[in-house]
């Protein structure tokens, strides 16, 4: 077994504006770990945490793909996990800065079409958005282990 570490960039990812009541933003992140860059391979992730500027309740899916994702078309959408938090479940260090949450021992099997990671954040929030820019930051990583 191989340790592995997917981080976004607060700069680069999850940037725009989440509008409350479920709407999502989805990046794609190119660092799926293997040792042949033709085939996709399997990874469990044990762990994910994000580090938000806001405290919301987010949702963070993955997805097989990209295409047209999420999809009304049950045929279509390629979801394959989610793990939710609620806004009770952050923690703030000293009653300022970053929202922390974070889960361990998932043992989320994915396996992508591609080797590519595809990730969206939800805002599950009813009245409040996640806001663009700096002031809204947030940074995904999901940590797990591949044979």
């Amino acid at each position: 077994m191989t340790d592995w570490t997917v981080r976004s960039d607060k700069d680069t990812s999850y940037t725009t504006q989440i509008l409350p009541s479920g709407s999502m933003d989805l990046e794609s992140f190119s660092s799926l770990p293997g040792n042949d860059n033709v085939q996709p391979i399997a990874v469990t992730i044990n762990r994910l945490s994000i580090l938000s500027d806001e405290n919301l309740p987010w949702d963070v899916m993955l997805f097989r793909n990209a295409t047209s994702q999420p999809n009304a078309d049950a045929d279509v959408d390629s979801m394959v996990h989610f793990v939710s938090f609620a806004d009770t479940d952050a923690v703030q260090v000293g009653g300022s800065g970053l929202h922390r949450y974070s889960v361990s021992d998932l043992n989320l099997k994915y396996k992508p079409d591609d080797r590519t990671f595809h990730i969206g954040l939800i805002n599950r929030s009813l009245v409040s958005s996640k806001t663009a820019g700096a002031n809204g930051e947030v940074v995904i990583e999901l940590q797990g282990t591949f044979e």
